[in-house]
C-alpha cells in the first residue's frame, strides 16, 4: 500500500514538472530573444553606420577568418572586406534567424553568425552561404 502511494506521488510529481516545463522554456526563450534583440539593434546599427570599433567590441576575438585567428587590430584591418557597402545596405533590412546555436543572417553569399559567449551575444563567425 505504501509503495503504491509513493509510486503515485512520484508519477504525479513527474507530470507536474513536465506540464510546467513548456512555460519555463517559453519564458527563457522570450528572455533570450529580448537579449539578442538588444544586441542585434546595437550591432546592426554599428554596421549600418560603419562604426568599426563598436563592431569589433561586439565581436568574439580572436576572430577566425579563412582559417587564421585575427586579433582586434587584424579584425579591424579586415573590416572593410567583411562589411562592404553592399553588406551595410543588407543589414538595414535583414532579419536574424534563430537556430539551436544562436542566430544568423544571410547577406548575399555571406552568413553572419551570432552566439552566446560568456553569457553575452557576440558576432562569432562568418561563412559562405552555399
Amino acid at each position: 500500500m505504501m509503495a503504491s502511494r509513493t509510486r503515485a506521488w512520484g508519477i504525479s510529481l513527474t507530470l507536474l514538472l513536465c506540464l510546467g516545463l513548456p512555460h519555463m522554456t517559453g519564458a527563457a526563450q522570450d528572455a533570450d530573444a529580448h537579449e539578442f534583440g538588444v544586441f542585434w539593434k546595437q550591432f546592426s546599427q554599428a554596421v549600418i553606420e560603419d562604426k568599426r570599433v563598436t563592431v569589433a567590441d561586439l565581436t568574439k576575438l580572436p576572430f577566425l577568418l579563412d582559417g587564421i585567428e585575427h586579433d582586434r587590430s587584424a579584425f579591424l584591418r579586415e573590416y572593410p572586406t567583411l562589411f562592404t557597402p553592399a553588406m551595410r545596405r543588407c543589414f538595414k533590412k535583414v532579419k536574424p534567424v534563430h537556430d539551436l546555436d544562436g542566430y544568423s543572417v544571410v547577406c548575399g553569399e555571406q552568413i553572419f553568425v551570432f552566439g552566446l559567449v560568456n553569457g553575452s551575444y557576440l558576432f562569432t563567425e562568418i561563412g559562405v552561404n552555399d
